[in-house]
């Protein structure tokens, strides 16, 4: 794994671990549309002075096909399992095996995003005027007023949040 994808991976488990954060990208995700990784490797680019190109969905293709592929299923069946492994231990542990390998697909997509993080591969560095909140929505499909809050919780907590040590 290579240094930007453990840096990627560190930064967005201390953002996603304050649950303002889950709750928004959750929000965002669930009622938007937004991939939770592509979110959060926004985050992670502007703690670094960079931002995805502005053509950025053709650099984003495999990433997605591989959520698409391995993620969203995973993700399908473990909330498919919550009402059963409320009731069956045996349904709670395989519900909590998928949810690990779920983590394990999303860690695959960060370190693919975590590729895409060198100049020409699709980011560039920012200029006077860009914004993660521009950033932020070129990645959510259907923003709208209702999940705002969501956006400005996340951006909100983002700009505090310390990059994690190299």
């Amino acid at each position: 794994m290579s240094d930007d994808s453990t840096q990627l991976w560190d930064y967005a488990l201390s953002l996603y671990g304050h649950a303002e954060v889950a709750e928004a990208c959750l929000a965002l995700q669930d009622e938007a549309g937004a991939d939770v990784c592509e979110l959060l490797w926004a985050c992670w680019l502007a703690r670094r002075g960079w931002r995805p190109a502005d053509d950025v969905s053709a650099q984003l293709a495999a990433v997605r096909d591989w959520q698409a592929r391995y993620t969203y299923p995973l993700r399908a069946q473990r909330r498919a399992l919550k009402p059963d492994a409320a009731r069956d231990e045996n349904v709670a542990q395989l519900r909590q095996a998928i949810k690990r390998a779920e983590l394990m697909a999303e860690r695959e997509a960060l370190t693919r995003l975590a590729r895409l993080a060198e100049p020409q591969q699709g980011v560039y560095r920012m200029q006077p005027g860009d914004t993660l909140d521009a950033q932020l929505r070129r990645l959510i499909p259907m923003l709208t007023l209702a999940t705002e809050p969501a956006l400005a919780q996340l951006i909100a907590a983002a700009s505090a949040e310390p990059m994690p040590p190299c």
